[in-house]
């Protein structure tokens, strides 16, 4: 595999690993959010992604491993879902009882999935198209991601109305920008995997063209995480003037 083809998956990866561990020991007033985020990170990207990558290369060399593997990255993913639609729904809704009974039927939708997999012949074979589990739990994940994406660019436009107004930190306002624009890519990476898987099954799935795409959208989705979560000093400053001239002392968490 070309370097090209591990850049995007190793960095996106490892950012995951490294902001998911930060959130899920972050203390303070927003606990739960940070949590939740941060297991959604560890679940998917910094566990489950290489999991399902280091599975599939075993499954195609006939390793006995292939199936243990692939079931803990199945595992994983779940639960990375689980809290992403957890996250959002707390930090987006919490009071609407329609995002709540979403939030449950994306757990059970995950739930069946789960056993249906673990019922099939092929078990754990996690690019399986013909499977119709696999494509239960590979919906309710991108799914996930897509919720994420919409309420975080619906808010993001919100607070842009109200900068003219001195009532949001310029900041604040473009890290909603940048969490959407990461989940987006995420998005844009299961629905690419889905028309390849559909038209040309593994083998397409994993060909050169199809894995390039999916490596750049790793890189810009790991890329715009971490500044949507943990911005530096220098692209902090970038918003400082913006902020005094609307008058806001806001600062973001």
């Amino acid at each position: 595999m070309s370097f090209l083809a591990l850049l995007g998956p190793g960095l996106f990866s490892l950012t995951s690993l490294v902001i998911g561990s930060r959130l899920v020991m972050r203390r303070g007033e927003d606990r739960l959010p940070a949590l939740l985020i941060g297991v959604a990170f560890l679940g998917g990207g910094g566990f489950g992604q290489p999991l399902v990558v280091l599975g599939h290369a075993l499954e195609r060399q006939g390793s006995v491993l292939a199936v243990p593997v692939q079931a803990i990255a199945l595992v994983s993913l779940d639960i990375g879902a689980t809290a992403l639609w957890a996250f959002t729904w707390q930090v987006f809704r919490p009071t609407l009882s329609w995002a709540r009974t979403l939030v449950v039927l994306a757990v059970l939708g995950l739930t069946i999935s789960l056993i249906g997999q673990f019922a099939s012949t092929r078990l754990f074979s996690l690019l399986d198209g013909s499977n119709p589990w696999f494509w239960l739990g590979f919906g309710v994940r991108a799914s996930s991601a897509g919720w994420a994406a919409f309420e975080s660019l619906r808010y993001g436009d919100m607070m842009r109305r109200r900068l003219s107004l001195g009532l949001s930190d310029p900041l604040t306002t473009h890290r909603f920008l940048l969490w959407g624009m990461s989940a987006s890519a995420i998005v844009l990476f299961y629905v690419i995997a889905a028309v390849s898987l559909a038209v040309g099954g593994p083998e397409i799935a994993t060909s050169g063209p199809v894995v390039a795409l999916g490596s750049f959208l790793g890189i810009e989705a790991a890329a715009s995480m971490w500044l949507a979560f943990f911005p530096p000093g220098f692209y902090r400053a970038r918003f400082e003037p913006a902020r005094r001239a609307g008058g806001t002392e806001q600062e973001p968490r």
